[in-house]
């Protein structure tokens, strides 16, 4: 019976705001999208003193203090403040200059919420929490391998990050090389977790979580890392310290906690063979109850292909796999089933069904 391969068109760049990885993407903020707060989006965002003050506002009003925290086995929950000036999305589609949020981790869900005052608004104002986590399983695979080394950390984000905004930067390619791109509003859509201390959460995309699995010819990857912009959440104790820490700073941490990570991850101890053992048994369940018709595939693996139609290299994570696409080619891949990620920022949750499709990634 002859096999149909589905082709899947992603069309990537051109996002407004963005956290991307972005390789080659010149991304384009929409026209007067930061009217409503003093942002100017003609050359560099910035924030306006008004807009300062209602976050300086926000951070100082005691709804959430009153609110009742739950102490978890990850040290993440409590009431915590933004090193930014951070916008969110109201229900009624006005942005809110803030800096004060509660976090709290629920023990059944795994998940991690992030709320504003405005979380327990009952009218146009009402803002949703915004929510790490991951319904796939095993839930607590990151969190479990990065509280062996203590610093439990969430790389996925369950809801509503596209309402939850800070003026950051990223990377661009301009006239052949690659710069830091202007300061612009960008979404928390691909930004991490980690908690550095009690009290101290690091927060942003972690390019270093793929280029420690890089080999040192790729320096120039290194060197660009740097033009991501990062910042803390910090509970009221830890402010003078959150505050001291530079941007180099906070690279050298994102890094450090990166290179632990694999180094967890490649040493197998300390009851990571079980979380394998759960991760693996995820998958063959996942595996069972998908199409059984695709040829060619052991259990939990699938065969995919990548076009590049980009004039840059795009590195690809997923199951069992990691490596890159060089600019205009193809490349058949062997991954297994689950999260499956681009630099630039795309992402698919591959099942059994993708097997044969082909993934075309353009400008």
């Amino acid at each position: 019976m002859k096999k149909i391969t589905s082709t899947c068109l992603v069309l990537l760049g051109m996002l407004s705001g963005y956290t991307n990885y972005a390789q080659g993407f010149l991304d384009k903020i929409k026209e007067g999208a930061g009217n409503s707060l003093g942002v100017s989006l003609v050359g560099a965002a910035k924030v306006s003193a008004k807009d300062q003050k209602k976050a300086d506002e926000d951070a100082a009003n005691p709804l959430l203090d009153g609110k009742s925290i739950t102490k978890d086995k990850y040290g993440l929950s409590g009431v915590y403040y933004a090193s930014e000036v951070m916008f969110v999305q109201t229900k009624g589609g006005k942005k809110i200059p803030v800096k004060k949020m509660l976090f709290q981790y629920d023990d059944n869900s795994t998940y991690l919420s992030a709320n504003t005052q405005y979380a327990y608004a009952n009218d146009e104002t009402k803002v949703e929490p915004m929510i790490w986590g991951r319904d796939s399983y095993p839930k607590e695979f990151v969190l479990k391998v990065t509280q062996a080394f203590k610093q439990p950390s969430y790389y996925d984000r369950k809801g509503n990050s596209d309402l939850y905004e800070y003026i950051g930067t990223t990377e661009q390619y301009v006239d052949g090389e690659y710069k830091a791109s202007k300061p612009a509003l960008m979404t928390l859509k691909d930004a991490d977790l980690t908690l550095i201390e009690p009290g101290i959460l690091l927060c942003g995309q972690n390019p270093y979580k793929m280029l420690v699995n890089r080999v040192e010819k790729d320096q120039a990857y290194w060197d660009r890392a740097k033009f991501y912009k990062l910042f803390v959440f910090y509970t009221a104790d830890k402010k003078e310290k959150a505050l001291a820490f530079t941007q180099d700073k906070l690279h050298q941490l994102a890094k450090e906690h990166a290179q632990a990570f694999k180094a967890r991850m490649d040493k197998r101890v300390d009851g990571q063979d079980k979380i394998d053992e759960e991760y693996n048994r995820a998958n063959t369940h996942l595996s069972k109850s998908s199409s059984s018709s695709s040829s060619g595939s052991s259990s939990g693996r699938i065969k995919i292909k990548i076009t590049n139609k980009t004039d840059a290299k795009i590195d690809i994570t997923a199951q069992g796999y990691s490596s890159y696409i060089n600019p205009r080619t193809t490349k058949t891949i062997d991954v297994g089933v689950g999260l499956m990620k681009a630099s630039n920022g795309w992402s698919m949750d591959l099942t059994k069904s993708h097997d044969g499709q082909t993934f075309i990634i353009a400008q």
